[in-house]
C-alpha cells in the first residue's frame, strides 16, 4: 500500500516537472518574441523618424534618381511600403509593382505579387521590413536578377 502511494507520488512529482518545465519553455519563446517585436518596432521608429528628416536634405525620390533607377518594385505593402508608395507615385519614380507575403493586400493602383510569384522585371526592388532585410534579400535574390535595396539605406 506504501509502495503504491509511493508511486502515486512520484508519478505526480514527475508530471508537475514535466509541466513546470514546458511553462518555462513557453514563457521564454513569449519573452524572446517580444523582445523582437520590441527591437523591432524601434528600429522602424528610427527609420520613421530619419525619413520624416532625411525629407529636409535629399528625397528618396532624388537618391532613386541619381542611381539612375526609374522603374521601382515594393517589398513589404505594410505601412511603411504604403508610406513609399504614396510617396513616390507623386514624382518621377514609377512604382510598377508590390510584393507581400499575403498577396491579400489592396493598395489602390498597384498589383501586389507573392515571393512565389513569378516577378516582372524593374530597375530595383526596395525592401521595407528592413529589421528583416538579410533574409528577405536571400529570398529575393534567388527569383529577380535586379538590385535589392533596403529603404533603409535610402534613408540615411
Amino acid at each position: 500500500m506504501k509502495q503504491t502511494v509511493y508511486k502515486c507520488l512520484i508519478f505526480i512529482l514527475f508530471i508537475a516537472l514535466i509541466g513546470t518545465i514546458k511553462i518555462i519553455n513557453i514563457n521564454n519563446s513569449i519573452i524572446k518574441k517580444e523582445k523582437t517585436d520590441k527591437e523591432k518596432f524601434y528600429l522602424y521608429y528610427q527609420l520613421l523618424f530619419q525619413w520624416y528628416m532625411s525629407k529636409y536634405k535629399t528625397s528618396i525620390e532624388q537618391k532613386l534618381i541619381e542611381m539612375g533607377l526609374k522603374n521601382i518594385a515594393i517589398y513589404g505593402m505594410g505601412n511603411l511600403g504604403i508610406m513609399l508608395h504614396k510617396e513616390l507615385s507623386t514624382g518621377k519614380i514609377n512604382v510598377v509593382y508590390g510584393v507581400d507575403v499575403s498577396s491579400q493586400i489592396s493598395t489602390e493602383g498597384l498589383e501586389i505579387y507573392n515571393i512565389d510569384d513569378v516577378l516582372p522585371s524593374a530597375d530595383a526592388i526596395i525592401v521595407t521590413p528592413v529589421y528583416f532585410f538579410s533574409e528577405i534579400k536571400n529570398n529575393l535574390s534567388r527569383v529577380v536578377d535586379f538590385p535589392i535595396i533596403s529603404l533603409d539605406d535610402l534613408i540615411k
